[in-house]
């Protein structure tokens, strides 16, 4: 089985089981709680570091095709 489907099925299982003991209104407020909470985190993230490993991935990948063109 692979990690995917383990988190799919573990989930949905978990997503049942809270709509059962909580019901509807209160799985809302926690999906918004966890919501705010990302917009919270988003600018603790690297983006400066991540463009720079992606343009050097980039410019790497398109020296090596020019080198096997000739």
């Amino acid at each position: 089985m692979s990690v995917h489907n383990l988190g799919m099925r573990s989930g949905e299982w978990t997503g049942a089981n809270l709509y059962d003991w909580l019901g509807y209104a209160p799985l809302v407020l926690i999906s918004a709680a966890f919501t705010a909470a990302e917009w919270l985190l988003v600018p603790l993230v690297p983006i400066d570091a991540i463009q720079a490993a992606a343009q050097e991935s980039s410019r790497s990948s398109r020296s090596t095709a020019c080198l096997e063109d000739s």
